[in-house]
């Protein structure tokens, strides 16, 4: 990958913005975490989307609010509008960096990511030691059946991609990115096009036609592609930050959201023959307190379907 010749040089002052749409114990955990465990070079500040209301946040965390009314006074493109956040995920970053230009590394991280505490020192460790101007996980060549990939190729020969739980831009990076989502977004009110590049392949395809130093995170830190999905899908409560593991999971949510995701990830499958093709997820929602599974499962099934998951989950393993 070709080298900028500003590429940023580890240990330069760092803004790790925690990105959240909700406030509960895992993104005040997670962000007491990162302070305790951050070098005094890094800043960490709670990036807060309060499209849907402003959030509760705890006396004494730095944070930055933000919503989709942040974006066309910015020069953006409000595209998809019931999810612009979600489609444009690097609008955070831009939003961030127009207030506070100084910083000379942007880190987004979703509070979903679950760092153990080793886990989190050697992340710092790593992200300090690497020459790059863009971190990402899984960067890749897009394939030609990729549903982002079509859009990026308007403006590149080569469309590239990346999982957008943890990036990291430099600041060159991101004016760079900044200046020619602008642009795009001038084409696209003018009409001169009709698609609009997804966050996933916009970051990486800028920044690799930019040029710029690329490091894909799972090569040098515990996170292969298996760690950023449902083989390590986890329920926040049953986890403890003090384990002996390097190993970086996503997501962790609290016991409802947890739920809520097997459901999700189910998809049209009835949740106990999914269940039942995956031991592991029966063994987390048997120590799962039993009031809250119960109480989750009514809210989101029928009884019968209700009736059939409680079925599968031995008694005797829950807490």
């Amino acid at each position: 990958m070709a080298a900028d010749p500003e590429s940023r040089v580890g240990m330069g002052r760092t803004a790790l913005l925690l990105r959240s749409h909700v406030m509960n114990d895992l993104v005040v955990d997670f962000y007491r975490q990162a302070e305790r465990l951050k070098p005094a070079h890094v800043d960490v500040i709670l990036c807060c989307d309060e499209t849907n209301g402003t959030l509760p946040i705890p006396d004494g965390m730095r944070a930055f609010r933000h919503s989709t009314a942040d974006i066309e006074p910015l020069g953006l493109l409000p595209f998809l509008r019931h999810k612009m956040l979600w489609y444009n995920g690097d609008y955070p970053i831009y939003f961030f960096f127009d207030q506070n230009p100084d910083y000379d590394l942007y880190l987004l991280i979703e509070y979903d990511v679950y760092f153990t505490d080793k886990a989190l020192t050697q992340f710092f460790a790593h992200i300090d030691a690497t020459r790059a101007d863009f971190f990402g996980v899984n960067i890749h060549l897009a394939p030609s059946h990729w549903k982002w990939t079509e859009a990026a190729l308007q403006y590149h020969d080569k469309a590239y991609g990346t999982f957008f739980p943890i990036i990291g831009l430099s600041n060159t990076a991101v004016a760079t990115l900044f200046a020619n989502r602008q642009r795009q977004a001038q084409l696209y009110i003018d009409k001169k096009t009709t698609m609009w590049t997804h966050c996933e392949a916009y970051v990486p395809t800028e920044a690799m036609a930019a040029g710029f130093r690329c490091h894909s995170l799972e090569r040098s830190l515990n996170l292969p592609k298996s760690a950023f999905g449902t083989t390590t899908l986890g329920c926040a409560e049953l986890l403890d930050r003090s384990e002996d593991t390097d190993l970086i999971r996503h997501p962790v949510l609290p016991a409802p959201d947890f739920l809520a995701k097997l459901i999700f990830v189910a998809g049209g499958t009835p949740l106990d023959v999914f269940l039942q093709a995956r031991p592991r997820f029966i063994g987390i929602l048997s120590r799962i307190d039993g009031t809250v599974l119960e109480e989750a499962l009514n809210k989101r099934l029928g009884p019968e379907l209700v009736a059939r998951v409680q079925a599968l989950i031995p008694k005797d393993g829950r807490s």
